[in-house]
C-alpha cells in the first residue's frame, strides 16, 4: 500500500493524480445533482454534410480535405458521440493507471522509463479510451436518433433561416431553431426559378425522405 501511494504521489505521476482527483470530485457533484452530465461539455457535430457553393472565393479542395481529416479524427475519438467529460475522465483514468503501473513495475528506473514511454502510454490510453467508450457511443447515438426523429415530425411547416450563401433548386442549407441545438438541414427551393440568400427567412413546405432534403419557400 505504501508503494502504491508513493507511486501516485511521485513527481512523474502527481499531475495525473491531481487531475484524476478533480475528475472524481466532478462526478461526485454529478451524482449529487449539483452539476449536469453535460454542463462542461462542448457541442460537436461530426455528421454534418458540407454544402459548398462552387462560386465561393475559397480553396474548395483544401477546405474539404482539412475538414474531412478533422471529422475523421473526431469520429475515431468518439467526439460528438460521447460527452467530452466522459471521454476525458476515461482517458485520464486510463493514462493514470498505465503510468502508476509502469512506475511500480520499473522500480528504480521508473522515472526514466516513463519519460521514454510517455508517447506510447498516451497513444495506448487513447485506444483504450475509444474501446471503453464504444458502448456509450452506441447508447448516445440511439438517444440522439430518437430525439432527431421526434424533432423531424414537426419540421414541415416550420420557419427556417438560410445559412449557406444561397439556396436554389440544386443546393443549399437552412437552420431551424429548436428547444435545443438548431437543426442544420439540406434544403432546396420548391420553385426552380427562386433563389434565397444567406439570412433570408423561409418556410419548409415538404420533405424528400430518399434524398434527406427539405424544400422551402421564401416569404
Amino acid at each position: 500500500m505504501t508503494e502504491f501511494i508513493e507511486a501516485c504521489l511521485a513527481p512523474v505521476n502527481l499531475t495525473l493524480t491531481v487531475i484524476l482527483g478533480l475528475c472524481v470530485i466532478y462526478w461526485l457533484f454529478v451524482i449529487l445533482g449539483a452539476l449536469d452530465l453535460e454542463s462542461l461539455d462542448f457541442d460537436f457535430d461530426v455528421d454534418t454534410d458540407v454544402d459548398v457553393d462552387v462560386d465561393a472565393d475559397v480553396d474548395i479542395d483544401a477546405s474539404i480535405g482539412d475538414a474531412s481529416v478533422g471529422v475523421s479524427m473526431m469520429r475515431f475519438l468518439n467526439i460528438g458521440y460521447v460527452p467530452v467529460t466522459i471521454l476525458l475522465s476515461v482517458f485520464v483514468l486510463t493514462l493514470w493507471t498505465i503510468s502508476v503501473g509502469t512506475y511500480l513495475i520499473a522500480g528504480s528506473l521508473a522515472v526514466l522509463t516513463q519519460l521514454i514511454a510517455l508517447p506510447l502510454m498516451i497513444v495506448g490510453a487513447v485506444f483504450v479510451t475509444k474501446i471503453l467508450t464504444h458502448p456509450a457511443k452506441i447508447l448516445y447515438k440511439k438517444i440522439k436518433d430518437q430525439e432527431e426523429a421526434e424533432a423531424m415530425i414537426h419540421i414541415v411547416g416550420s420557419r427556417c433561416r438560410v445559412v449557406s450563401l444561397t439556396v436554389d433548386h440544386r443546393r443549399g442549407q437552412v437552420e431551424v431553431d429548436t428547444d435545443g441545438a438548431p437543426l442544420l438541414l439540406n434544403a432546396r427551393t420548391s420553385d426552380s426559378k427562386s433563389t434565397l440568400k444567406k439570412g433570408d427567412e423561409a418556410v419548409i413546405v415538404s420533405e424528400d425522405d430518399t434524398r434527406n432534403v427539405y424544400y422551402i419557400r421564401g416569404f
